[in-house]
């Protein structure tokens, strides 16, 4: 039994949280970049109490509010320009895991120079970057905890992640409350992004004994409580769980990682910029589990129990799939724009940008297989 973890991330959990945040990062810095998206935090007046509180507390801030659904290396990059401009000196990211993910871009590119594509393909190496604080608006992708940042190159329909331990936030405030204005399909989206870390840590060659704990308790928080929030949107009890549930995913998924869904998912979701990470997972989910089950029988028989089946194994694709049709995700990529011609480039692309994923998938996967795992989810 070998293992190491490591996080450095301050976590500040429960709800009502939110209202301490001018007095948490008053002591990060003085002036800050606060990223976030450009309309729905302004609807709720979550970004105006936000800035009041800077502002009460000494703290000035400029507003990047450029950031869009799986965000481009473009924006990061506008972003640490805006940035460097201002003088910065820490990043303050309120949104879903575009916004924490653009935020730690933004911390690598003020501080190394250069745009963040150099250093997420490794042309440049980050040694450094700025104090990051997340608030989270979300409940799924775990960014909040977690040492990587997904981002899209728009130009080369590329999407690819960078993980280092510079980019762990200092400081996440997690507020179920702000979760309350999710709209029903982002709630299921993300929710399910949670519950695929969930289960890709778990069944990984790198999962760990430290972390299964973790990920068995995010699979039964989500499978009790997802449906819950969907059918009762202001159950605070339930959003309190799912926020819990994708916290606990994404500390799983520092050691566990993400293998061959996530792997193909980026190719999808590079290809349609449109498509929500959570969704393009859930679409590849009882395809990829059917194949996958027989490389750890044990734990894909014990994620069919969570998911309300017999501890079997063979059983865990059809629970999978009766947990998507009780949620509401029946679709399959077809409705997306994928289809046979596509999926070809999309396999190629992920062999040869995502290798490490598919190496981590708990069967090893020909492209013939993942070609096939695609086209029984079209």
């Amino acid at each position: 039994m070998k293992f190491r973890y490591f996080i450095p991330t301050r976590i500040v959990f429960g709800s009502g949280v939110f209202n301490n945040v001018g007095k948490g990062v008053r002591d990060i810095g003085r002036r800050t970049i606060v990223v976030t998206g450009k309309k729905h935090l302004k609807t709720d007046e979550t970004l105006e109490n936000l800035l009041q509180q800077l502002k009460e507390n000494d703290v000035d801030f400029v507003l990047f509010d450029e950031v869009m659904p799986n965000p481009s290396d473009e924006i990061v990059d506008r972003g640490a320009e805006v940035s460097q401009k201002s003088s910065c000196d820490f990043v303050l990211s309120v949104g879903g895991g575009s916004a924490m993910d653009t935020a730690k871009g933004i911390a690598i590119c003020t501080i190394e120079g250069g745009g963040i594509w150099d250093y997420i393909t490794g042309e440049r190496v980050a040694r450094k970057a700025l104090p990051i604080v997340c608030i989270p608006t979300t409940a799924g992708t775990g960014s909040e905890v977690t040492k990587f940042s997904v981002i899209n190159n728009n130009k080369e329909r590329i999407k690819l992640p960078i993980s280092s331990d510079i980019i762990y936030p200092c400081l996440s405030f997690v507020d179920p409350l702000l979760t309350l204005s999710m709209p029903e399909e982002v709630t299921k989206d993300v929710g399910f992004d949670a519950l695929s870390h969930a289960i890709e840590a778990y069944t990984s060659h790198s999962a760990s004994p430290l972390t299964d704990g973790w990920a068995t308790l995010a699979m039964k928080l989500i499978y009790k409580n997802l449906n819950l929030c969907i059918k009762e949107p202001q159950n605070i009890k339930a959003r309190e769980r799912m926020s819990f549930a994708a916290l606990l995913a994404g500390l799983a998924l520092n050691i566990g990682k993400a293998s061959l869904p996530h792997a193909l998912e980026h190719s999808l979701s590079a290809y349609n910029t449109s498509l929500a990470h959570g969704r393009g997972l859930a679409l590849l989910y009882v395809a990829w589990i059917r194949f996958s089950f027989k490389g750890n029988r044990e734990k894909f028989a014990h994620i069919a129990q969570i998911l309300g089946e017999e501890k079997d194994a063979e059983r865990c694709a059809d629970a999978m799939e009766k947990f998507l049709q009780k949620i509401g995700i029946p679709d399959r990529l077809s409705r997306y724009g994928f289809d046979e011609k596509v999926i070809l480039d999309i396999v190629d692309n992920t062999y040869h940008t995502m290798i490490y994923g598919i190496k981590n998938n708990p069967l090893p996967a020909t492209k013939e297989e993942i070609i096939e795992i695609c086209q029984h989810s079209l």
